[in-house]
């Protein structure tokens, strides 16, 4: 007999790592999980993501591919250096 790790109920288990006693508490269990790694992901990097977002890094203007022109790809890379506050 083993214990239901969401509802707590007993059930007999059918092979050796099984956790829930029915597919509903397995969903509502991985659910769970799911919401506790969020928020311990969160709790741990907050101050990290709030740096990015506070000083836009990592959402660049610039194009994937680069200009044909080379005066144009450095306008390109300056603008974007000057609207992320950057010095060169």
């Amino acid at each position: 007999m083993a214990v239901c790790k969401f509802c707590g109920s007993e059930f007999d288990k059918k092979h050796n790592r099984q956790m829930y006693c029915n597919e509903y508490c397995s969903k509502e269990g991985e659910k769970e999980n799911r919401r506790k790694r969020r928020s311990k992901y969160y709790h741990r990097y907050k101050n990290v993501m709030h740096e990015e977002t506070k000083y836009g890094l990592g959402s660049g203007f610039l194009s994937m591919h680069r200009h044909e022109e080379d005066i144009k790809e450095l306008i390109a890379v300056e603008n974007e250096m000057r609207r992320l506050k950057i010095k060169a």
